[in-house]
């Protein structure tokens, strides 16, 4: 639904006016539509990366062993104490940094091997990518816009799009070298035009700061759970921790 929103409004993607329709049949559905598929797939490749990585990166085995709890419940408050909800949060940026870096590994992919538009300008699918990120994480923060954020599961939508678009400069530095600033310029644009004019009750303007901070303390945190050592090893061997076919 809310990728259809945003493809309905002709005034908030580049894409509405600035990709190319590959094929007839493209055309014939229309713009909005094969950017719709766009902006869903997107979301959807970053939330699943967002499951995984709560697995890969041992937020399953942290909670069974410091917890009662066996697995992490996206939404929902129940059986949590209130001291709990910290480290939840930081379960989550974490796995926010990690899916933010597959995401965009495969960013580049999905934009050449789509086979439904194309963006001529790499800039306008940038500012676009950024949009498309603070439109879901507005839409997750919804869920949660009656509960205090020091008794939320989740970091504040800001925080969460300064995670994913910092880490996306790590896979840029790899393989956009020449083109940083000008492409994390354009997604942030982006990003930050989606947190402040989307229509929620906890709209705020991007809190660099605050997210900068988030990430820092982040990390102490982790390491004083010891989350590390609970890291599995992605492999397609049998003897890996954590095995791919």
């Amino acid at each position: 639904m809310i990728a259809k929103s945003i493809a309905a409004d002709k005034h908030v993607l580049r894409g509405r006016t600035k990709c190319t329709l590959l094929d007839a049949a493209v055309r014939k559905d229309g713009r909005e539509k094969a950017l719709g598929d766009f902006i869903f797939h997107y979301m959807l490749i970053f939330i699943t990366w967002h499951e995984v990585a709560h697995v890969v990166l041992g937020h399953l085995d942290w909670l069974k062993k410091n917890t009662q709890l066996t697995a992490i419940e996206e939404f929902g408050q129940d059986q949590i104490p209130e001291n709990e909800f910290i480290h939840y949060q930081t379960l989550e940026g974490d796995a926010d940094r990690q899916a933010s870096l597959w995401t965009a590994a495969v960013t580049d992919y999905t934009m050449s091997s789509n086979p439904f538009l194309r963006y001529p300008i790499l800039a306008d699918a940038f500012y676009d990518i950024g949009y498309i990120y603070g439109a879901l994480f507005v839409f997750l923060d919804s869920v949660d816009e009656d509960i205090p954020q020091p008794l939320r599961k989740h970091p504040k939508a800001d925080v969460r799009l300064g995670i994913a678009l910092s880490f996306m400069e790590q896979y840029l530095a790899q393989y956009h070298k020449d083109s940083i600033p000008m492409l994390m310029k354009q997604v942030y644009a982006g990003g930050i035009k989606a947190i402040s004019t989307i229509l929620h009750a906890e709209k705020r303007a991007f809190d660099v700061f605050g997210a900068a901070k988030f990430m820092a303390e982040n990390g102490y945190r982790i390491d004083a759970m010891q989350l590390r050592s609970l890291q599995h090893s992605v492999t397609n061997s049998s003897d890996g921790s954590f095995n791919v076919g």
